[in-house]
């Protein structure tokens, strides 16, 4: 089984959180169960559960904006669970709180979604949304990318910047569907 990565120390200057507040543990950062990419696939396999990816924007969105982004994973999370009705449903994003992952694990609750982050370490440097599972991989935001491709069956980008064009490669190069809002 793998081990955890080793965890970064937080940037003491960042403006974004207190030093004192950030947590160096993973188990410090979330009440999720935290799992490897192996134990993850696994648990995936076990249940037969469709996971549905989301990646996008992770700043804070216009209210505006956040009303299309809203519409758009609606539809999105609302086929997948048509889609699949007698399977488990997952959300899997990059854990963060802001932007559109905080808005698609919102809105995984209420439709009763399993949430999934997958992500790097630096991620403690932000906002942790709630979820049920976290598989930390990478130190750096984007390592994650591969881990995060190779559990999805779908991948929904909504905007986004390099992050988001990192995970659409590689849902490119194994074949993923991929469904882009723009």
């Amino acid at each position: 089984m793998e081990s955890p990565p080793s965890l970064p120390t937080p940037d003491p200057k960042c403006p974004s959180r207190c030093a004192s507040r950030w947590p160096t543990t993973w188990p410090e950062a979330t009440s999720a169960l935290i799992q490897t990419s192996s134990s993850i696939l696994e648990e995936k396999r076990a249940s037969g559960s469709f996971c549905l990816g989301i990646s996008g924007f992770s700043r804070p969105l216009h209210p505006s904006e956040e009303a299309k982004v809203r519409r758009a994973l609606s539809v999105s999370m609302d086929e997948a669970l048509r889609q699949h009705p007698r399977d488990p449903v997952w959300l899997v994003s990059d854990a963060t709180e802001q932007g559109v992952a905080g808005i698609a694990y919102a809105m995984a609750r209420e439709r009763g979604m399993v949430r999934v982050g997958i992500t790097a370490d630096e991620a403690m440097t932000h906002d942790i949304a709630e979820q049920d599972h976290i598989v930390p991989c990478g130190a750096k935001l984007g390592d994650e990318a591969e881990t995060l491709v190779g559990v999805i069956d779908r991948l929904v980008v909504v905007g986004g910047g390099p992050g988001s064009e990192g995970v659409v490669r590689c849902a490119c190069d194994e074949g993923k569907e991929i469904v882009l809002v723009r």
